[in-house]
């Protein structure tokens, strides 16, 4: 929303890939015997409640796992240690009433003992909660060699049974890419929209962020000082995202009381024009 974030928001936009179960969590392992070391990446359509976002810290120091919390729209924990204790952990926190959770990204690391699963660790040896902020868990992965499993909360997944450091990557998916994954493969999809006003516009923005993240869709919000009248920007919204998430914001956007009128009563939005839209 703000000019800062402009930069940043474009190089995360969320790339849907493909299909993802959303009901069925399969733990693997890539041994028969001795400790791996286990990873998980959990993604939730948002974290927000103060019981939960305890428990998520709490439960993880009970079950000796370190990782990032990271609230708001969409949630998403990543977890590391001991692979039972991964594995506890999910069963914990699936248990709990949420609109949408499910494990998107798995890593496992075979150690010889317990020593050694201490050395394996990439992530800090508690939780951490990181605010609301996609970027700044994508800042933490990359620091620590994880990119491939940050990528999973975007449904990016290989196809080959390791990553780069020699670690079992696996996902709940339904169908997965074959090689590495390279940006020229999506094919990203936005539209550019004009916004004649808003008369609140703080719960206008609010809207606005909710449902691209809902979507799995990047939202970009610019307003210009048009000709000097500061009183009535120029306001710029780009969602950025698959095609058909785009087109869901969209016609979400259109048939929704999103703003009020002059006498503060909720209206739909009926000046909001699309510059453009297409493949980027």
């Amino acid at each position: 929303e703000g000019g800062s974030d402009w930069a940043n928001v474009c190089e995360s936009s969320p790339i849907v890939a493909e299909t993802v179960s959303k009901d069925t969590y399969r733990p693997t392992s890539c041994t028969d015997s001795g400790l791996v070391l286990g990873r998980r990446l959990i993604h939730s359509h948002h974290i927000i409640a103060p019981t939960k976002r305890k428990a998520i810290v709490e439960l993880a120091q009970h079950y000796n796992l370190g990782g990032f919390s990271k609230i708001g729209w969409p949630g998403v924990v990543i977890i590391e240690g001991e692979e039972n204790d991964c594995i506890a952990y999910v069963d914990d926190i699936r248990g709990m009433r949420w609109q949408h959770l499910v494990v998107r990204g798995e890593q496992h690391v075979a150690v010889g003992n317990r020593l050694e699963l201490e050395e394996a660790r990439a992530l800090p040896a508690k939780m951490h909660e990181v605010g609301d902020k996609m970027s700044i868990i994508a800042e933490h992965c990359k620091r620590a060699g994880l990119e491939e499993l940050f990528l999973t909360s975007m449904k990016i997944y290989k196809k080959n049974c390791n990553d780069d450091n020699g670690d079992s990557l696996s996902g709940e998916t339904d169908e997965v890419l074959d090689g590495p994954v390279s940006p020229s493969i999506f094919r990203r999809y936005g539209a550019l929209c004009h916004v004649d006003h808003m008369n609140n516009g703080k719960n206008y923005r609010k809207w606005l962020r909710k449902a691209a993240a809902a979507a799995g869709c990047t939202l970009m919000l610019k307003e210009f000082d048009a000709n000097g009248n500061a009183k009535r920007p120029l306001i710029i919204v780009a969602i950025i995202g698959e095609e058909g998430d785009v087109k869901r914001v969209l016609k979400r956007w259109r048939t929704s009381r999103v703003d009020i009128d002059a006498k503060g009563t909720p209206c739909l939005e009926r000046m909001m024009d699309v510059l453009v839209e297409g493949n980027l």
